[in-house]
């Protein structure tokens, strides 16, 4: 009986992926509420449909009714530690309680970075004079671009980490400019960082 149960559920978890399949009913009635709370989501599912979806009938034929009853009704909760996380204008949900070990690198703190090295290359080669031509030049406050500008001297193992992906999920590009200046120690960044 396992065996079908584990084909049952494979079967089931397609039928949830496939894109392409327009009858989505089945999927809304085993699904009774999702609550999406500050550290962790709770999808409640709804015991009989489950049952029914895993043509599992037949296990329960040979116990009495009132078992039957008792196994199938009420809710089959599903809950999975999470948290919030604002990316720029909008939110992300990470699933899981390990912080660590994003799985793509953040496009948008690669870029950060990049324009940081890009503004203090401007003023090393002399293209801008000051720090108040490269703000003019670039339409932002003068006191936000020489903080963000000390992202050049990054530790080179949080910036491997960033580019590779392998930071922590806590490491935002908003986390990254409230953070500037940084500190010139490479080991105060990390402590800092929190990488």
């Amino acid at each position: 009986m396992i065996p079908k149960l584990i084909q049952a559920a494979k079967d089931l978890v397609e039928k949830i992926l496939d894109k392409n399949q327009a009858d989505t009913q089945p999927v809304r009635k085993l699904i009774e509420r999702v609550i999406v709370e500050k550290s962790r989501v709770t999808i409640s599912l709804n015991k009989r449909e489950l049952l029914q979806f895993l043509n599992h009938e037949e296990a329960l034929g040979s116990e009495t009714e009132n078992q039957t009853a008792d196994v199938t009704n009420g809710t089959l909760q599903i809950i999975v530690q999470s948290h919030l996380l604002r990316c720029g204008k909008q939110m992300k949900l990470i699933l899981g309680t390990d912080a660590s070990g994003s799985s793509a690198p953040n496009p948008l703190l690669i870029n950060l970075i990049v324009q940081a090295k890009l503004w203090f290359a401007g003023l090393s080669t002399g293209k801008y004079g000051s720090l108040s031509d490269l703000a003019k030049e670039v339409s932002l406050d003068k006191s936000y671009v020489s903080r963000v500008i000390t992202l050049t001297f990054l530790a080179p193992d949080i910036l491997e980490k960033i580019i590779t992906g392998d930071h922590s999920h806590l490491l935002t590009p908003e986390r990254l400019r409230k953070a500037c200046p940084l500190p010139l120690h490479w080991e105060d960044q990390r402590a800092l960082l929190q990488v």
